[in-house]
């Protein structure tokens, strides 16, 4: 994803990942291209965690905290590097890290310096976040970064559920390119009429004296927007009048359920099919 984004100024960008992106190579790889990124990352007490090599420089008796990591990745392990590891930190040449050597100087050496930011949670939970931001982003400003992220996890969560992108119907690369496409177009164009139905529901349909505040309902749009592209119909339909009579409160408690971890194979279209016996 990195490789197909090229601005024309990197550093006004700010590059977000959660856990599962978490790499050295990431981290060369940006500032390889002058990102500026947050990425959220696993504790320093867990053994997969990039934090798990400055332990001795983090004050986890703390419950916030923002840390200044700075090191010489270097390719080389001589004895030197070997007895200043607060300043030298070994890469090793044969893992995959194809971003770290375009980044070494003559001396095998790249300096690489970087927060490491300890955020606590309303709910109590601890969050670790590593930034090449400067100092003049506050930790409130991270924590913000943070926050803008979860947007990107509410889109994943109506294009998996409500758009219908939870399962595949396919295993061959083409038809899945195809099946994506398709549905993020139905995603775009049912994003666009709920928000405009949304708009108009506040403008005309609003009481005020109401205890919750209501929305349009995302996935009554999604179908909305399906049947409009499979059903052509000469006759006009008042689609953002349809949306608006189907509204639920925004409740600011949700329920929270067990996250079920399994994986998920393609589902084909061959349950369609049935048999005729004579």
């Amino acid at each position: 994803m990195l490789d197909h984004f090229k601005p024309e100024r990197p550093d006004s960008y700010i590059i977000t990942a959660d856990r599962g992106y978490e790499s050295y190579d990431l981290l060369f790889h940006q500032e390889l291209r002058k990102f500026r990124y947050v990425l959220r990352v696993k504790a320093p007490d867990s053994s997969k965690s990039i934090l798990s090599s400055f332990t001795d420089e983090l004050p986890e008796d703390q419950d916030e905290y923002d840390v200044t990591i700075k090191r010489y990745f270097t390719d080389k392990y001589t004895n030197e590097m070997r007895e200043r590891p607060q300043i030298y930190h070994h890469m090793n040449p044969s893992k995959i890290i194809p971003h770290f050597l375009p980044l070494l100087d003559n001396r095998h050496l790249v300096y690489l310096n970087f927060r490491v930011v300890k955020l606590k949670t309303p709910d109590g939970s601890v969050e670790y976040l590593i930034t090449n931001l400067p100092f003049t982003f506050s930790m409130e400003d991270i924590r913000a970064c943070y926050h803008w992220r979860w947007g990107c996890e509410v889109s994943f969560r109506y294009l998996k559920h409500a758009a219908g992108l939870l399962y595949f119907h396919s295993k061959l690369p083409e038809f899945l390119l195809q099946e994506i496409y398709a549905t993020l177009v139905i995603y775009n164009f049912g994003v666009f009429l709920a928000n405009e139905a949304a708009n108009d529901y506040h403008q005309h349909h609003h009481d005020p004296d109401n205890k919750y505040r209501y929305t349009v309902d995302f996935s009554t749009a999604f179908r909305t927007a399906r049947k409009f592209f499979s059903q052509a119909n000469e006759k006009t339909i008042d689609i953002l009048r349809l949306l608006c009579r189907f509204v639920h409160a925004v409740k600011e408690k949700y329920r929270k359920f067990a996250r079920p971890l399994r994986g998920i194979s393609a589902i084909r279209f061959n349950y369609r099919l049935f048999c005729v016996v004579h």
